[in-house]
Protein backbone atom coordinates (compact mmCIF):
# COMPACT_ATOMS: atom_id res chain seq x y z
CA UNK A 1 0.00 0.00 0.00
CA UNK A 2 2.84 2.34 0.82
CA UNK A 3 4.38 1.71 -2.57
CA UNK A 4 1.09 2.55 -4.26
CA UNK A 5 0.86 5.94 -2.51
CA UNK A 6 4.50 6.62 -3.31
CA UNK A 7 3.88 5.98 -6.98
CA UNK A 8 0.80 8.20 -6.99
CA UNK A 9 2.75 11.01 -5.34
CA UNK A 10 5.57 10.77 -7.88
CA UNK A 11 3.11 10.86 -10.77
CA UNK A 12 1.42 13.99 -9.38
CA UNK A 13 4.80 15.73 -8.97
CA UNK A 14 5.78 14.91 -12.53
CA UNK A 15 2.45 16.20 -13.85
CA UNK A 16 2.79 19.45 -11.97
CA UNK A 17 6.32 19.96 -13.33
CA UNK A 18 5.24 19.23 -16.89
CA UNK A 19 2.27 21.59 -16.54
CA UNK A 20 4.51 24.38 -15.30
CA UNK A 21 6.99 23.74 -18.13
CA UNK A 22 4.22 23.88 -20.69
CA UNK A 23 3.09 27.27 -19.38
CA UNK A 24 6.63 28.60 -19.44
CA UNK A 25 7.12 27.48 -23.05
CA UNK A 26 3.82 28.95 -24.16
CA UNK A 27 4.57 32.21 -22.37
CA UNK A 28 0.95 33.26 -22.15
CA UNK A 29 0.67 32.82 -18.40
CA UNK A 30 4.22 33.35 -17.19
CA UNK A 31 4.85 36.55 -19.20
CA UNK A 32 4.45 39.58 -16.90
CA UNK A 33 1.82 42.07 -17.86
CA UNK A 34 3.22 45.29 -19.31
CA UNK A 35 2.93 48.17 -16.92
CA UNK A 36 1.15 51.26 -18.08
CA UNK A 37 3.26 54.35 -18.34
CA UNK A 38 2.23 57.07 -15.94
CA UNK A 39 0.42 59.94 -17.56
CA UNK A 40 2.68 62.92 -18.13
CA UNK A 41 1.60 66.05 -16.40
CA UNK A 42 0.71 68.79 -18.85
CA UNK A 43 3.53 71.28 -19.28
CA UNK A 44 2.78 74.57 -17.59
CA UNK A 45 4.40 77.72 -18.88
CA UNK A 46 6.21 79.65 -16.14
CA UNK A 47 4.30 82.79 -16.95
CA UNK A 48 0.96 81.01 -16.47
CA UNK A 49 1.84 80.62 -12.79
CA UNK A 50 1.99 84.39 -12.54
CA UNK A 51 -1.54 85.73 -12.79
CA UNK A 52 -1.63 89.53 -12.97
CA UNK A 53 -3.43 91.47 -10.26
CA UNK A 54 -7.11 91.87 -11.02
CA UNK A 55 -7.03 95.64 -10.71
CA UNK A 56 -4.21 96.55 -13.12
CA UNK A 57 -5.02 99.89 -14.77
CA UNK A 58 -3.09 100.15 -18.02
CA UNK A 59 -3.73 103.89 -18.17
CA UNK A 60 -1.83 104.43 -14.93
CA UNK A 61 1.11 102.45 -16.34
CA UNK A 62 1.77 105.17 -18.88
CA UNK A 63 4.90 107.27 -18.65
CA UNK A 64 8.61 106.69 -18.11
CA UNK A 65 10.09 103.60 -16.43
CA UNK A 66 13.80 103.09 -15.68
CA UNK A 67 15.13 99.53 -15.83
CA UNK A 68 16.66 98.63 -12.46
CA UNK A 69 17.18 94.84 -12.50
CA UNK A 70 16.64 91.97 -14.91
CA UNK A 71 16.50 88.26 -14.06
CA UNK A 72 17.05 85.84 -16.91
CA UNK A 73 19.07 82.87 -18.17
CA UNK A 74 19.40 84.27 -21.68
CA UNK A 75 22.80 83.96 -23.29
CA UNK A 76 23.19 87.66 -23.92
CA UNK A 77 22.85 88.66 -20.28
CA UNK A 78 24.96 85.71 -19.10
CA UNK A 79 27.81 86.87 -21.33
CA UNK A 80 27.33 90.65 -21.11
CA UNK A 81 25.64 91.14 -17.76
CA UNK A 82 28.47 93.33 -16.51
CA UNK A 83 28.38 95.54 -19.61
CA UNK A 84 24.69 96.46 -19.70
CA UNK A 85 23.71 100.05 -20.38
CA UNK A 86 21.12 102.29 -18.78
CA UNK A 87 17.72 101.54 -20.33
CA UNK A 88 14.49 103.54 -20.25
CA UNK A 89 11.04 102.33 -21.27
CA UNK A 90 8.22 104.74 -22.08
CA UNK A 91 4.64 103.44 -22.23
CA UNK A 92 1.96 105.30 -24.13
CA UNK A 93 -1.48 103.83 -23.29
CA UNK A 94 -4.04 103.70 -26.10
CA UNK A 95 -6.46 106.57 -26.39
CA UNK A 96 -9.23 104.32 -27.73
CA UNK A 97 -10.29 100.69 -27.20
CA UNK A 98 -8.91 97.85 -29.32
CA UNK A 99 -5.64 99.64 -29.96
CA UNK A 100 -2.12 98.62 -28.92
CA UNK A 101 0.08 99.91 -26.13
CA UNK A 102 2.94 101.87 -27.71
CA UNK A 103 6.33 101.10 -26.18
CA UNK A 104 9.55 103.05 -26.69
CA UNK A 105 12.83 101.69 -25.30
CA UNK A 106 16.00 103.77 -25.34
CA UNK A 107 19.46 102.49 -24.55
CA UNK A 108 23.07 103.17 -25.39
CA UNK A 109 25.29 100.92 -27.48
CA UNK A 110 28.88 101.68 -28.46
CA UNK A 111 28.45 105.25 -27.17
CA UNK A 112 25.42 105.78 -29.41
CA UNK A 113 21.83 106.20 -28.21
CA UNK A 114 19.19 104.07 -29.94
CA UNK A 115 15.41 103.89 -29.71
CA UNK A 116 13.34 100.73 -30.29
CA UNK A 117 9.63 101.16 -31.05
CA UNK A 118 7.21 98.31 -30.40
CA UNK A 119 3.47 97.75 -29.94
CA UNK A 120 2.03 95.49 -27.22
CA UNK A 121 -1.42 94.03 -27.85
CA UNK A 122 -3.74 94.46 -24.88
CA UNK A 123 -5.53 91.20 -24.09
CA UNK A 124 -8.92 90.85 -22.37
CA UNK A 125 -7.10 89.88 -19.17
CA UNK A 126 -6.03 93.04 -17.30
CA UNK A 127 -2.28 93.18 -16.89
CA UNK A 128 -1.56 90.62 -19.63
CA UNK A 129 -0.06 91.84 -22.91
CA UNK A 130 1.21 90.24 -26.10
CA UNK A 131 4.03 91.18 -28.44
CA UNK A 132 3.20 89.52 -31.75
CA UNK A 133 5.97 87.80 -33.66
CA UNK A 134 6.07 86.87 -37.32
CA UNK A 135 4.30 83.64 -36.30
CA UNK A 136 2.61 82.50 -33.08
CA UNK A 137 5.66 80.49 -32.01
CA UNK A 138 7.63 83.74 -31.76
CA UNK A 139 5.05 85.66 -29.75
CA UNK A 140 6.18 87.18 -26.46
CA UNK A 141 3.75 86.94 -23.56
CA UNK A 142 3.97 89.78 -21.06
CA UNK A 143 2.48 90.05 -17.59
CA UNK A 144 2.55 93.06 -15.28
CA UNK A 145 3.05 91.16 -12.05
CA UNK A 146 3.23 93.87 -9.41
CA UNK A 147 3.15 97.64 -9.37
CA UNK A 148 2.11 100.60 -7.29
CA UNK A 149 2.19 102.88 -10.38
CA UNK A 150 4.23 105.54 -8.59
CA UNK A 151 7.54 103.87 -7.71
CA UNK A 152 8.06 100.36 -9.13
CA UNK A 153 6.71 97.68 -11.49
CA UNK A 154 7.63 94.03 -12.11
CA UNK A 155 7.22 92.72 -15.66
CA UNK A 156 7.35 89.08 -16.77
CA UNK A 157 8.31 88.25 -20.36
CA UNK A 158 8.12 84.78 -21.90
CA UNK A 159 9.21 83.79 -25.37
CA UNK A 160 9.58 80.19 -26.56
CA UNK A 161 9.35 78.93 -22.99
CA UNK A 162 12.13 81.18 -21.65
CA UNK A 163 11.18 83.56 -18.86
CA UNK A 164 12.69 86.97 -18.18
CA UNK A 165 11.75 89.25 -15.30
CA UNK A 166 12.39 92.99 -15.18
CA UNK A 167 12.13 95.46 -12.33
CA UNK A 168 11.42 99.06 -13.32
CA UNK A 169 11.41 102.24 -11.27
CA UNK A 170 9.69 105.56 -11.88
CA UNK A 171 12.84 107.58 -11.21
CA UNK A 172 16.59 107.25 -11.66
CA UNK A 173 17.01 106.94 -7.91
CA UNK A 174 17.70 103.52 -6.47
CA UNK A 175 14.64 101.69 -5.21
CA UNK A 176 14.27 100.77 -1.56
CA UNK A 177 15.88 97.62 -0.22
CA UNK A 178 12.44 96.19 0.49
CA UNK A 179 11.45 96.37 -3.18
CA UNK A 180 14.81 95.02 -4.35
CA UNK A 181 14.49 92.10 -1.92
CA UNK A 182 10.94 91.45 -3.10
CA UNK A 183 12.10 91.23 -6.72
CA UNK A 184 14.89 88.82 -5.81
CA UNK A 185 12.40 86.64 -3.91
CA UNK A 186 10.01 86.61 -6.87
CA UNK A 187 12.86 85.68 -9.21
CA UNK A 188 14.00 82.92 -6.86
CA UNK A 189 10.52 81.36 -7.03
CA UNK A 190 10.90 81.17 -10.81
CA UNK A 191 14.27 79.46 -10.59
CA UNK A 192 16.21 82.67 -11.18
CA UNK A 193 18.55 82.97 -8.23
CA UNK A 194 21.00 85.77 -7.57
CA UNK A 195 23.36 84.37 -10.21
CA UNK A 196 20.78 85.30 -12.84
CA UNK A 197 19.89 88.76 -11.52
CA UNK A 198 21.64 91.64 -13.30
CA UNK A 199 21.64 95.24 -12.14
CA UNK A 200 21.39 98.08 -14.64
CA UNK A 201 23.10 101.45 -14.07
CA UNK A 202 21.04 104.41 -12.91
CA UNK A 203 23.20 106.97 -14.69
CA UNK A 204 24.14 107.97 -18.26
CA UNK A 205 20.62 107.62 -19.63
CA UNK A 206 19.92 108.79 -23.17
CA UNK A 207 18.34 112.21 -23.17
CA UNK A 208 17.36 112.15 -26.84
CA UNK A 209 17.73 109.99 -29.93
CA UNK A 210 18.09 111.33 -33.46
CA UNK A 211 15.81 109.93 -36.14
CA UNK A 212 18.67 108.08 -37.83
CA UNK A 213 18.95 105.72 -34.86
CA UNK A 214 15.35 104.60 -34.45
CA UNK A 215 14.37 100.95 -34.95
CA UNK A 216 10.73 100.04 -35.57
CA UNK A 217 10.10 96.36 -34.96
CA UNK A 218 7.21 94.87 -36.88
CA UNK A 219 6.11 91.63 -38.49
CA UNK A 220 7.97 92.03 -41.75
CA UNK A 221 11.01 93.78 -43.15
CA UNK A 222 11.78 97.03 -41.33
CA UNK A 223 14.42 99.61 -42.10
CA UNK A 224 17.05 100.24 -39.45
CA UNK A 225 17.74 103.86 -40.22
CA UNK A 226 21.37 104.71 -39.80
CA UNK A 227 22.68 107.54 -41.99
CA UNK A 228 21.67 105.73 -45.17
CA UNK A 229 23.76 102.67 -44.48
CA UNK A 230 20.98 100.43 -45.74
CA UNK A 231 20.73 98.04 -42.79
CA UNK A 232 17.41 96.19 -42.90
CA UNK A 233 15.83 94.21 -40.09
CA UNK A 234 14.10 91.10 -41.45
CA UNK A 235 12.00 90.00 -38.49
CA UNK A 236 10.72 86.87 -40.28
CA UNK A 237 14.28 85.54 -40.42
CA UNK A 238 15.46 87.44 -37.34
CA UNK A 239 18.56 88.76 -39.04
CA UNK A 240 20.03 91.87 -40.58
CA UNK A 241 20.47 92.09 -44.33
CA UNK A 242 22.02 94.69 -46.58
CA UNK A 243 19.97 96.98 -48.76
CA UNK A 244 21.59 96.70 -52.17
CA UNK A 245 20.74 100.22 -53.34
CA UNK A 246 22.78 101.99 -50.65
CA UNK A 247 26.33 101.76 -49.29
CA UNK A 248 26.82 99.34 -46.44
CA UNK A 249 29.01 99.64 -43.39
CA UNK A 250 29.89 96.44 -41.50
CA UNK A 251 30.51 98.27 -38.22
CA UNK A 252 26.99 99.67 -38.45
CA UNK A 253 25.61 96.20 -39.11
CA UNK A 254 27.40 94.78 -36.06
CA UNK A 255 26.14 97.58 -33.81
CA UNK A 256 22.55 97.12 -34.94
CA UNK A 257 22.80 93.35 -34.56
CA UNK A 258 23.82 93.64 -30.90
CA UNK A 259 21.04 96.10 -30.21
CA UNK A 260 18.39 93.96 -31.88
CA UNK A 261 19.58 90.96 -29.93
CA UNK A 262 18.61 92.84 -26.79
CA UNK A 263 15.17 93.58 -28.18
CA UNK A 264 14.41 90.13 -29.60
CA UNK A 265 15.88 87.81 -26.99
CA UNK A 266 18.01 84.80 -27.77
CA UNK A 267 16.97 84.21 -31.35
CA UNK A 268 19.80 86.29 -32.73
CA UNK A 269 22.28 84.58 -30.43
CA UNK A 270 21.43 81.22 -32.02
CA UNK A 271 21.29 82.34 -35.64
CA UNK A 272 24.12 83.76 -37.68
CA UNK A 273 23.81 87.11 -39.38
CA UNK A 274 24.50 86.70 -43.08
Amino acid sequence: MTRVWLCVTMVMVVCVCLWGSAEAVGGAVSRPRPQRRPHKKPKVNPIDDTPPPQNIDIQQMGGTWYLVNAASKCNFLMKNGLKVEATVMTLMPPSSPNTALSVSTTTRLNHQCWEILQAYTITPTPGRLLLNGSRPLLNTEIVIGETDYSSYAVFYYQKQGQLTMKLYGRSKDTLSEAILDKFEDLAEKKGLGLAYVFAFPNYSHCQSVDKDHVITLGHSVQMVRGKGKGVIWDSDRCRLVEKASTPFNFAKKKTSRLLLRRACGNVLARRSVR
